[in-house]
């Protein structure tokens, strides 16, 4: 075939042509080989001109000399020199002419000839170093394929020999190694037996061009005349007598559909005296991994969920020695769990230093040079991994088996799939696909979620819709399921969704609620990826980034799926299960269209039948109490004044600090903490606290005539809110008529000025939104099932309660719900910059929704 071009192109990314070089038009099939070795050397020589960048700017700036080299590495279409080496000497990197051009130059031309066409077109003449070194690198990668029983099926090293040469003149070396055809060679010439010893058999060797082959041919001797730097002297493979620097010994056990224990054993085969560095065992596990513990004697093992695997790291592995690990892991159950997992063989990664797996030795490096020289010559060897794989051996399968229980929390999760297998077998886990695919949809509308008023009003209407139709399917509005599914709207584009699977014993109810479509608002400037789009971390893949992934529209992806796969698998229950999706539920100064309008139309009596539970905490465990929430605004008047002239001024800035001081003590007096705030284990008691202040404005030296402090309480659920609107009335009514007995700050601050029969006054005022706090009830079936289902699944189970604020659940309990709560997301990230949860996390949660409706149809 052809081995000539026709023209060269310079392209952008967007395809324009920059420069184009024409040779012929005659050029039929090329070869296409050839084509790519001369692009790619073509690049290098380049890079090497422009400074190692070769963009489309390099190229703009550089029009002149790329054409000038044009005219060098190709002739009439056919490939030339490539040598950056060579061609610097004629073509600098200013542009100039070349030597061969017609301009005349001062400098000395050199042997072009030799150069460009003679032996050693890959070394200049003249060359001199005050210390003459060699550095020789024989870098190996040991390759093994191992099967599950133990036998080879593939094994090779494939090496290479780099050098870098700093050497004066034009040197002659010959490389001398224990290949078996050059050690026979040799003794075959010196009329000797060949000497014994380790040797090997090298195939499928490459050299670099500055070897000379007919001596190779004739005496097996690798001689050549070194480039001057850095350079590949050649490549080689290995098929025989391979030393494997590592052995692994790998054996799992399935305790169930649920758990595993690996055990790991690697030892190393190489020399007492050496070490391998950076040694890593990658050890594949299911994608429904939830949780990971570890026993290593040696270096540091974690769960990475990226890559679905158990990544065991060693930083320096002694010669002769072993290391072990041991691993359980947790798994949940999913819909692809039918499908048999492949096992993928376990991966390592490793340098061994002074090693070779070929068992390749340098003999002797001889170096002649005119000048008679001496050189100093080092020899390194290296062996790292390259595709190292071994098998594992599954030694065990035992399903539901008590003997390897290893601790209470498992023993517990397999109890409960014992007891009522039926449904948890039949809807499988939380199918990651179809789950990613809603959420993402969902947090893609995030954007137009954010409540905010009037700035950000949102259109739930656009989640609804996205639930509607992920469960059309599995509806009876298309005859394909038994879900009644109902869209609720008290104003244009803000709607509700009621989900039900019904049930075959009237007034049998569980309900999950409190799914809100509505997101606190996102600033993009702020975050580390995009809150607008669900996005997935490069190195956890379990966590899913986004706003709304945490609160709430990660819940309402979840419960949409535990509905579509009731719809789908159809199982029967004596309960009604049924979900509630709701809008507004971030603001509340717009009232009456989300779950209080539901409430308020009896949509949600049947509800009171049974356990509601609102799905819209986080981290995995119940939350029993949340606080009630009392804003409150201290405003205090004085009289205005120069601040040179204190004594004429009432400040009331300092007696607002004065009388809120008062007015807390009074209050921590009354409200102190409640012997019920232990049981619920709420984190702090009832608390009252300033977060703003505010006043009218004016110089810095005038006190002003009046100033607002203003801030909340937090009250715990076991104190009456009304109570304590009606005593801090009384605290500052009190403080009014006792203002000469309230602390002043200093010498002339007072708050009565008898002279002009002035005094200093105190109001506060309550905002209209006070939100009362919320006690579950410990004793409902409920709390039991929730408590009960948490720690068969998660592993264990902590209550806890809050101070925050879920008003629209204190009124649920209010008109007679029996409302419980949870949620899978992470409290770290709620309503915070960055949000996300994780995926292992919500299908937890799927697994505690399940465990929930089993318990419940038990009782039944």
């Amino acid at each position: 075939m052809p081995v000539a071009a026709s023209a060269i192109y310079f392209l952008n990314l967007r395809g324009d042509v920059l420069i184009n070089r024409l040779y012929r038009d005659d050029v039929g099939n090329a070869n296409v080989a050839c084509a790519f070795k001369f692009v790619v050397e073509a690049v290098a020589l380049f890079k090497s001109y422009f400074g190692g960048n070769f963009d489309e700017d390099a190229i703009r700036n550089n029009f002149v000399l790329i054409y000038e080299l044009l005219d060098e590495i190709m002739d009439f279409g056919y490939p030339q020199n490539l040598s950056p080496e060579i061609l610097k000497l004629y073509i600098t990197q200013e542009g100039v002419r070349s030597p061969f051009s017609s301009k005349p130059s001062d400098k000395p031309v050199p042997n072009a000839t030799l150069q460009v066409t003679g032996a050693v077109g890959w070394r200049r003449e003249g060359l001199v170093y005050k210390k003459n070194e060699v550095f020789l690198d024989i870098v190996e990668s040991v390759n093994l394929l191992m099967s599950s029983k133990g036998s080879v099926l593939r094994c090779d090293v494939t090496g290479k020999i780099l050098m870098k040469c700093f050497l004066s003149g034009m040197p002659d070396l010959k490389l001398g190694l224990n290949d078996k055809i050059g050690l026979e060679k040799e003794a075959q010439l010196k009329s000797r037996p060949a000497k014994s010893g380790k040797t090997i058999e090298l195939d499928d060797v490459t050299f670099h061009q500055c070897v000379n082959l007919t001596r190779f041919n004739s005496e097996k001797t690798v001689s050549f005349v070194p480039p001057d730097g850095e350079f590949e002297l050649m490549k080689y493979r290995i098929t025989e007598g391979v030393n494997l620097p590592f052995r692994v010994l790998p054996t799992i056990k399935e305790l169930g559909r649920t758990r595993m224990e690996i055990n790991v054993k690697v030892k190393s085969v190489f020399g007492a005296k050496m070490f391998a560095l950076g040694v890593v065992v990658k050890v594949p596990v299911p994608k429904q991994t939830a949780k990971t513990s570890f026993q290593t004697t040696s270096g540091k093992a974690k769960y990475n969920a990226s890559i679905d695997s158990l990544v065991w790291k060693i930083r320096k592995f002694p010669g002769q020695t072993e290391a072990t690990m041991s691993a359980e892991v947790e798994l949940i159950s999913t819909m692809g769990e039918k499908k048999s997992w492949n096992r993928p063989p376990i991966q390592m990664e490793f340098q061994v230093p002074m090693f070779t797996a070929s068992g390749l030795r340098v003999r002797f490096l001889k170096v002649w040079e005119k000048s008679g020289y001496n050189t100093v010559e080092w020899v390194r060897y290296i062996t790292r991994a390259g595709s190292y794989e071994i098998s594992r051996v599954r030694a065990e399968i035992s399903f539901y088996s008590t003997k390897h229980w290893s601790s209470p929390q498992a023993a517990a999760q397999e109890k409960s799939q014992m007891a009522s297998p039926a449904l948890k077998d039949a809807i499988g886990g939380l199918d990651r696909e179809p789950f990613f695919a809603l959420l993402e949809k969902l947090i893609g509308e995030s954007a137009r979620l954010q409540n905010d008023p009037p700035n950000h009003v949102p259109q739930e209407d656009l989640v609804a819709q996205h639930v509607v139709n992920a469960l059309r399917s599995v509806s009876t509005d298309t005859g394909g399921g038994p879900l009644v599914v109902r869209k609720v709207g008290y104003t244009e584009g803000r709607s509700n969704v009621i989900v039900e699977y019904p049930g075959t014993v009237p007034g049998r109810v569980v309900s999950f609620v409190g799914m809100h479509m509505d997101v606190v608002p996102a600033n993009p400037c702020e975050w580390d990826f995009d809150p607008f789009s669900l996005t997935f971390d490069s190195e956890d893949k379990d966590k899913l980034r986004g706003r709304g992934t945490t609160d709430c529209l990660g819940h309402v992806a979840l419960v949409a799926q535990l509905m579509k796969r009731l719809g789908e698998v159809k199982p029967a229950l004596k309960h009604s299960v049924i979900a509630v999706f709701i809008c507004n539920e971030e603001n509340s100064s717009v009232t009456g269209i989300g779950v209080d309008g539901l409430v308020k139309d009896k949509l949600l009596d049947k509800l009171k039948t049974g356990p509601l539970f609102w799905i819209d905490t986080a981290d995995k465990q119940p939350c029993i109490g949340t606080g009630g929430m009392i804003p409150w605004h201290l405003k205090a008047t004085g009289k205005l004044f120069h601040s040179g002239l204190a004594h004429k001024a009432i400040n009331p800035m300092e007696l607002n600090m004065e009388a809120l001081k008062e007015i807390q003590k009074r209050f921590y007096t009354d409200f102190p903490a409640h012997e019920k705030e232990k049981i619920y284990k709420f984190a702090t008691p009832s608390t009252m606290k300033p977060t703003k202040w505010s006043y009218p404005g004016g110089g810095l030296n005038q006190i002003p005539a009046e100033c607002t402090i203003s801030g909340d309480i937090r009250l715990t659920p076991f104190y009456s809110t009304s109570c304590v609107e009606k005593k801090l009335q009384e605290y500052v009514e009190d403080i009014n008529n006792n203002l000469e007995k309230l602390d002043t700050r200093g010498p002339v601050s007072k708050y009565v000025l008898p002279d002009e029969n002035l005094r200093g006054r105190l109001e506060i005022t309550f905002d209209g939104d006070v939100m009362k706090g919320v006690a579950c009830n410990l004793e409902s079936r409920g709390f039991k099932a929730l408590c009960k289902a948490t720690e068969e699944i998660v592993g264990h189970v902590e209550p806890y309660s809050i101070t925050g604020s879920l008003p629209l659940i204190r009124d649920l309990q209010d008109e007679g719900f029996d409302v419980q709560t949870a949620g899978y997301g992470l409290l770290k990230t709620y309503h915070a910059k960055n949000e996300y949860c994780l995926f292992s996390d919500m299908a937890q949660g799927f697994q505690v929704f399940l465990s929930i409706i089993s318990q419940l149809e038990e009782e039944a």
